[in-house]
Parts: C-alpha cells; structure tokens; sequence
C-alpha cells in the first residue's frame, strides 16, 4: 500500500507515480459557533444549535504534500518527464469538482472541489501540492440497502463491537390489514453521524392509502411529523432529517388495500 489517494477514477500512485510526505487525511472542519454576548449578564448565549438542533460544520480545507518520482528509482525509461507529469495533473484535477477516496479508508469519499497549489522541481524527485475544498462529512461508497445486501453474510470475528452495527433490513416492507403497521427505531449506528434525509419507495395496492409518522428526538425534541402518502412513487421530505436516532411508524390509512415500502439513504461521517 502507497497510501494513495483516489481523485475521481485516478489513482495518486498507479497513475502519476506520486508518493505522499506523510499519510494523507482530510483535515477537520471547524464547527460553526454561534454565540450572543449580552451586555449586564454572566458568559455568552450559545446559538450554535438554535437552528437545527445539531452541530453544523464549515468545509474541510486544506493540502495533501506529494513527491513526484522522475529519476528517483529504477528503471528511469519507466517514468514520464517532470512537465509532462505536471500538465497531466493539471489538465485533470485543476478546478475540479469530484469524489476522493482515501485508500487506508476505501469504504468512504470525500467530494469537493480540489487544485494543484504548487509544484517544486528538483534533481532527482519533484513535490507537488494538492489543495482541496470538501464537504464535512465523509459518505459511504454504497447506498444503506446496497451495505445491507453486502452484510447479509457479515462475519463475527471481524465484526466491530465499538462502532460495528448488524443493520436490518428496510427494503419491501409489507404492510397489509393483517398486519397494518409497523415501527423502526433508527440509531445512530444505523443512521451514521451525519444529518440525512432518507428515499421512500411506495407502492399502493387496491387503493390503499398510508402514513409516514416519524420523530426525530435531538431535533424535534418530541414533536411528531406525519406525512400522508395516497399513490404510488418515490418521496423525500423536505422536513424529514434523520440525526443520530429516529423512530418511523408506517401505517395503513384505510380499511382495505396493502402497502409496500422501502427506504434508502447513504450514510455519512466525520
């Protein structure tokens, strides 16, 4: 392993011969505080959450340092020229909006926009820096119904009891006047750390109708949303945000007809 870097669908190493300074990472962004000094009173008001019941971040910015290899090992015939190097990167990644993977974190990207912030050429290698300008939150390559397809057959021994979660299945949930609802309580092992907004794929039957009922406890501080469904499609909800927990109770309206739904979302983290 190089300790590469993946920007869109080219790899650091395999594709440039780049060589990082020291392990690549994306630094952390800065929480966006709020506070309100009032003159008379003891300390600040902290209106950091006033908004949306959760932290909010600013973007993740910074630079990843390369050595570029023209001459450093052999055989030399193997490697490009320096200039030539150099006007590949830029013509690819200068002023680009893309995905980025680390690959000691493959299972996550970053998305942003990245440049080519300075270039110094030496004798035997260059050095190349890159700059980025990313979102906070880091996301899963795969959709949730995608991870819970891939953990059907999930392993004990490498299972994480820290932050490993056995997630359940949300795709073609039947509701019928056998069984005319049905609840999920969502955590944060589930969900991931970031705030998301799910999809909903319903299908009605006979004429049915529906209802999504739902609470977010750290945002909604008890205050229940329900959302009527009566035909079949696929919905997002402006005011639906998952955060950390959320419970959803999906239920048939009506005395006749059947229902069936499936959500999906893509989980994100710092």
């Amino acid at each position: 392993m190089y300790h590469s870097v993946i920007f869109g669908d080219k790899n650091t190493w395999d594709d440039w011969q780049l060589v990082p300074q020291t392990r690549p990472f994306f630094a952390p962004p800065a929480p966006k505080v709020k506070t309100v000094d009032i003159p008379g009173g003891d300390g600040l008001i902290d209106l950091t959450e006033s908004l949306t019941g959760y932290p909010v971040y600013s973007n993740r910015t910074g630079s990843i340092d390369f050595i570029v290899v023209n001459d450093f090992y052999e055989p030399v015939s193997s490697h490009e020229e320096w200039f030539k190097v150099y006007s590949r990167i830029m013509n690819y990644i200068h002023g680009q909006k893309m995905r980025a993977y680390l690959e000691d974190d493959p299972d996550w990207y970053y998305e942003g926009r990245f440049s080519v912030g300075s270039w110094k050429s030496g004798k035997n290698y260059s050095e190349i820096t890159i700059n980025y300008d990313v979102g906070p939150y880091k996301w899963r390559n795969k959709t949730f119904s995608e991870e819970v397809k891939e953990s059907e057959n999930w392993l004990w021994d490498p299972f994480s009891f820290i932050d490993g979660a056995i997630l359940t299945q949300f795709s073609n949930i039947e509701l019928s006047q056998n069984d005319r609802s049905k609840s999920f309580d969502m955590n944060v092992n589930i969900i991931g750390s970031a705030p998301i907004r799910p999809v909903f794929t319903i299908e009605l039957q006979a004429g049915a109708t529906m209802a999504i009922r739902w609470i977010t406890p750290i945002i909604d501080q008890g205050t229940t949303h329900v959302h009527n469904i009566e035909e079949s499609g696929v919905y997002s909800f402006d005011d639906m945000i998952m955060y950390h927990r959320t419970v959803f109770y999906f239920y048939l309206t009506n005395d006749h007809g059947a229902a069936k739904i499936s959500m999906d979302f893509r989980r994100g983290s710092l």
